[in-house]
């Protein structure tokens, strides 16, 4: 059974930076990898996401300045902006694994499973290590609604063929905000349903305030204590009914309702790993309670 001094469950952000810190250190250091090397924030998140939302900027920052100097109109080519955006992210998976192979680390693909307090499994493979940790990211929260297999998480908003004439985005954060800026610059209208009294209840509220007027400027309408009560295929689109007897007409649903780590299978309770709000449980260093050669991450 090979042995490591840490374990990383997951190359993104939080994994990458701890195996290159831990190798500095000359620790001994495994990676497993169940997906994709490199990630939500690189493939799937934060950086694919900011070539979207740059372009928009570009589109809306131009017209603010028509009359003011500035001369003739922007629009955005979806198919192109997704080809561009894929330039970012179709080949960092190989750029990770060569980073990670160049830093001495040993990467193992595949689910892990936890087999006791110091050791895991990856397809077959039992890894035995004096640290863990587990940063295996996020993904979307599951609606138990009828017809939430019709929901369009944001990972596929982002690789769409095509961008509908309507859209209607399940939840009033951040996510959904940002892309139904995107998807209006492309002609798009349609609803954000928020289940709360406010939507980006994080955020200072007089901002909010104006986002949202912008927001419905362009023809996102905002419905708030709107929950999610079934999304139904409808011909070429959905029909989206909430709880308190709204429906609308779309062809497009997206989930924008929030994430949750993604911490299902790996088999905590056999590494007595506990667990606190769907997550794992950490203290002010990040080390879980439960067992103490756990970290968490990410």
């Amino acid at each position: 059974m090979p042995a490591y001094d840490v374990v990383i469950l997951g190359t993104g952000a939080a994994g990458s930076t701890a195996a290159q810190k831990l190798r500095k250190e000359g620790k001994k250091v495994a990676v497993v990898e169940s997906y994709l090397m490199g990630g939500t924030c690189l493939l799937r998140g934060c950086d694919p996401k900011k070539v979207l939302v740059g372009a928009e900027e570009a589109v809306d920052r131009s017209r603010r300045l028509q009359g003011k100097g500035v001369t003739g109109s922007l629009s955005m080519d979806w198919n192109k902006l997704v080809r561009f955006k894929k330039s970012f992210t179709e080949g960092a998976p190989d750029r990770v694994r060569k980073s990670l192979e160049n830093m001495g680390l040993d990467i193992y693909e595949g689910r892990a499973r936890f087999t006791g307090k110091n050791t895991v499994d990856v397809n077959g493979t039992k890894l035995s290590y004096d640290h863990v940790i587990i940063a295996t990211g996020a993904h979307p929260r599951p609606l138990a609604v009828d017809g939430a297999e019709h929901l369009t998480s944001s990972e596929d908003f982002m690789n769409l063929s095509s961008m509908p004439g309507t859209i209607v985005f399940v939840g009033g954060g951040f996510i959904s905000f940002e892309f139904c800026h995107i998807a209006a610059r492309m002609g798009c209208t349609g609803h954000i349903l928020e289940a709360m009294d406010k939507a980006l209840g994080h955020f200072d509220q007089d901002l909010v305030k104006l986002l949202v007027e912008d927001t419905e400027d362009l023809g996102f309408e905002l419905h708030l204590n709107c929950a999610l009560d079934s999304v139904e295929k409808t011909g070429n689109g959905f029909t989206v009914r909430t709880t308190d007897g709204k429906s609308f007409q779309a062809g497009l649903v997206v989930h924008g309702a929030g994430m949750v780590p993604s911490i299902d299978g790996l088999d905590l309770d056999k590494a007595q790993v506990t667990t606190k709000n769907h997550g794992i449980e950490v203290d002010d260093t990040m080390q879980n309670p439960g067992n103490p050669a756990v970290y968490a991450a990410g």
